[in-house]
């Protein structure tokens, strides 16, 4: 069977930079506060959940991850992604009067091992097809053995 592990909703203090902690066995909180002064004017909550399924031998290509995107709390984007090939994964976000406005989560320093998922993960938004910003979510290690009984 596979291990899931979860990573939930937090607010990060600082615009455009985040945070991750545990909040629990297995679970990780990355969020942040993103603002843009310029049109599109906005000043918002991202977070990025992901639910890691690690597979019995602890292989990236045999593992996968659930993200889910919200942005103000409400949910925009869900979709489960091969760890070998997760790198970047972007979506459209349905913000009234402004079409074009992307959401884009990307992983880096992607590691798994027998004792834990490593990785860093930013935010990117783009508005068709032009960079507006980017939040670093931060890093996180997740244990992937169960705890001790």
């Amino acid at each position: 069977f596979m291990l899931a592990l979860a990573l939930f909703a937090l607010s990060a203090p600082e615009p455009n930079s985040g945070h991750c902690h545990m909040i629990a066995n297995h679970t990780t909180a990355c969020c942040a506060h993103i603002e843009n002064t310029h049109f599109p004017k906005f000043n918002d909550h991202v977070c990025l959940n992901a639910t890691a399924f690690i597979s019995p031998d602890h292989s990236l290509a045999n593992s996968s991850i659930g993200l889910s995107l919200t942005w103000n709390y409400k949910e925009v984007a869900e979709k489960i992604y091969s760890l070998a090939k997760v790198g970047k994964a972007c979506t459209t976000l349905p913000i009234p009067g402004v079409p074009g406005l992307q959401a884009c989560a990307e992983f880096n320093d992607l590691a798994l091992n027998t004792t834990k998922l490593h990785a860093c993960a930013d935010i990117e938004i783009d508005i068709v097809h032009k960079h507006l910003l980017t939040a670093k979510l931060g890093c996180f290690d997740i244990p992937t053995s169960k705890p001790p009984a």
